[in-house]
């Protein structure tokens, strides 16, 4: 049987170089981020989630030309609130609120904003994460 791999870019989620160590049948990568990787091998595949076992939000690229990539890493089933708030500490709109399923989950923010700070809050009923995002002209 033959396996391929795909490689990721040489960045990662928020800009961190990505070296990958490739020998003989062995690709090692050292990644900052929760990866998830899938595995094809002949007829089979697999997926090795790494997760951390923690609440996670990346934001990238920030600063950010027109939009970001917002990651978040849920480690269990549970209510999650994602708001986006003006630099005053307006809401200026709610992502995501209510029951989220475990895991990895992807969404966008920036497109038709005005340039400028944002501030981005992730609440569970345990947890609190906040970053602040900027938007350039």
């Amino acid at each position: 049987d033959k396996a391929y791999s795909v490689l990721p870019t040489d960045k990662d989620m928020d800009g961190d170089t990505i070296t990958p160590k490739i020998t003989d049948n062995l690709i090692e990568l050292n990644l900052s981020e929760t990866p998830q990787f899938v595995v094809v091998s002949g007829t089979s595949t697999a997926s090795v989630d790494h997760s951390t076992g923690k609440l996670e939000m990346n934001v990238y690229p920030n600063p950010a030309d027109k939009e970001v990539q917002i990651s978040l890493t849920v480690p269990k089933r549970e209510k999650v609130n994602l708001s986006v708030y003006t630099s005053d500490g307006k809401l200026l709109k709610t992502m995501v609120n209510g029951l989220t399923e475990q895991g990895t989950h992807h969404y966008q923010f920036g497109s038709g904003q005005t340039p400028g700070t944002y501030v981005l809050s992730l609440n569970t009923g345990s947890e609190k994460i906040v970053r602040k995002v900027i938007l350039r002209e």
